[in-house]
């Protein structure tokens, strides 16, 4: 009869699967001990870096919901010619002068602004300013078209406005504005 020999013993197998679990083990607690050191400390500047620029985004009014949407329509006559207004004024960096109203702007843009060249002002803010409402003014003011020297005569619905810059504007008004 032959006997059949084994190589090793459960003995020495359990005694190698030992070694390797505690030099696993060993390993695992060093990882551990690694993210510790450093990932907390990352971790730690990845959040107060969020905390940053979210208090600066609601300081500048990004993110803030928007509560007052409305839209009056200018059309320009400079010297007795229409005059196209520009799109992306208050948004457009050459076309955004006046950043005194961004707090109450929306994202990426002033609370007074165009998307397109249709004469459509889009009165867009995160604040309610019924007590000091937006003016004529203020969007030339984004615009920082110059006006200085010039004769300015404006028509909102048919009624003369005496005072441009103080004009409160509303939703679906038509505004016209000649300037000579």
């Amino acid at each position: 009869m032959k006997k059949s020999i084994k190589i090793g013993s459960n003995k020495d197998n359990n005694k190698d699967n030992n070694k390797s679990d505690s030099y696993l083990a060993l390993s695992r607690r060093k990882r551990r001990k690694k993210l510790l050191k450093f990932g907390i400390p990352i971790m730690a500047v990845i959040a107060a870096f969020g905390i940053f620029a979210f208090m600066q985004a609601q300081d500048r009014g990004i993110g803030a919901p928007m509560v007052s949407h409305i839209h009056p329509n200018l059309t320009l006559v400079t010297d007795g010619n229409p005059t196209s207004i520009p799109e992306n004024i208050g948004m457009d960096q050459s076309l955004y002068n006046d950043r005194s109203l961004d707090k109450y702007g929306m994202s990426g843009m002033a609370p007074l602004h165009t998307h397109d060249s249709s004469g459509t002002i889009h009165v867009e803010s995160n604040a309610n300013r019924n007590s000091i409402p937006y003016t004529l003014g203020d969007f030339f003011n984004v615009w920082g078209l110059d006006l200085e020297g010039k004769t300015i005569k404006v028509i909102a619905n048919g009624n003369s406005v005496p005072d441009f810059r103080s004009h409160k504007l509303k939703d679906g008004e038509n505004i016209v504005m000649e300037i000579t």
